[in-house]
Parts: C-alpha cells; sequence; structure tokens
C-alpha cells in the first residue's frame, strides 16, 4: 500500500515528507509545508528588505509543542527551529535556520 503521506507530498508544491525531533522526545514522521526566502519589509513595501527566512508549516496533532532548538530533517536537508510564530492547535508555523 502506498504512503499517503507521500502522495500528499508529492502533489502539494512544497510540502515533504520529513522527521521532526523534538528536544529529549522521540522522532515522527510528519508532512511539513517549506515556504522559503519570505521577505519582510518592517517599513512597507517602500523600504528595503530587512530579513529573508524560511517558515515552516507542521501539523499539530504529529508533533504537539515545538520549541526553540527541536530540528526537522528532510533527504539531504536539516532544519533547526528558531521562533514558534503561530499555533492554532492545528498547525504550528514555525521560522527555521
Amino acid at each position: 500500500m502506498i504512503d499517503p503521506g507521500v502522495i500528499f507530498s508529492l502533489t502539494v508544491p512544497g510540502a515533504y515528507a520529513a522527521t521532526y525531533w523534538p528536544q529529549g522526545g522521540d522522532s515522527v514522521e510528519t508532512i511539513v509545508l517549506i515556504d522559503r526566502d519570505i521577505q519582510l519589509f518592517p517599513g512597507g513595501y517602500e523600504s528595503g528588505v530587512a530579513e529573508k527566512r524560511t517558515e515552516v508549516v507542521l501539523r499539530f496533532d504529529h508533533v504537539g509543542t515545538v520549541q526553540r532548538g527541536d530540528v526537522i530533517t528532510l533527504p539531504g536537508e536539516t532544519l533547526t527551529v528558531e521562533d514558534e510564530i503561530s499555533n492554532d492547535r492545528f498547525a504550528v508555523k514555525v521560522t527555521v535556520k
């Protein structure tokens, strides 16, 4: 039987099968959505770009509470959680480095 997570990661742009590694806990297989090179404009669009960052969305029912320093691994890439942006108990959005 084909893993639904693999099908999802192949059909949704920016979705990837990943492993989430919480600090001091067991790893969790999950699907993440990655949005790379987000440009932040502190003074509106007429100012220069102050920061570029990468944001990752994880399913809350897979990962629960996310903390700074937790790790997300994908084939050929390791991302470390910097900050939690939002958590509505369905999806958790974080910045990573």
